[in-house]
């Protein structure tokens, strides 16, 4: 299923049926097309597919989708719910920076106690901190 940033977990799947989707009430469009991508990774939109062998839910048969039950909190929740999912992006920029960092300065702690220029022998890790 291919979520709201055109992107699918599972490479070179594609699906030929497309639709475009507005809630009929209020409803946040983020959440609920986050919502419904979950349930389908999850598996929970499988268990009302027509075929067992596939676990396939034709979402062409609108009558079919339509019946299936999604959870429908409040529309404060749903917004506070968009809100993080917002959020996702920048975090996970930031993490694999820091992860990057990280790993950058582990590889020059490593080349400076193979060259010589750290003394691991007298390292003793405490108050590593301090200074910082």
């Amino acid at each position: 299923m291919i979520d709201q940033s055109g992107m699918t977990e599972a490479n070179g799947n594609c699906s030929p049926v497309y639709h475009v989707c507005l809630p009929l009430s209020d409803g946040n469009p983020l959440y609920l097309g986050r919502l419904l991508h979950v349930l389908a990774i999850e598996g929970y939109l499988g268990l009302f597919a027509s075929s067992t062998r596939e676990r396939a839910v034709d979402f062409r048969n609108w009558d079919t989708f339509g019946r299936i039950p999604i959870p429908y909190p409040s529309l404060t929740e749903q917004n506070e719910v968009a809100e993080w999912i917002r959020q996702v992006p920048g975090v996970k920029v930031r993490t694999v920076r820091f992860n990057d960092l990280a790993n950058e300065r582990r590889q020059a702690l490593i080349t400076a106690a193979v060259t010589g220029q750290f003394d691991v022998s007298t390292a003793s890790g405490r108050n590593t901190t301090q200074g910082v």
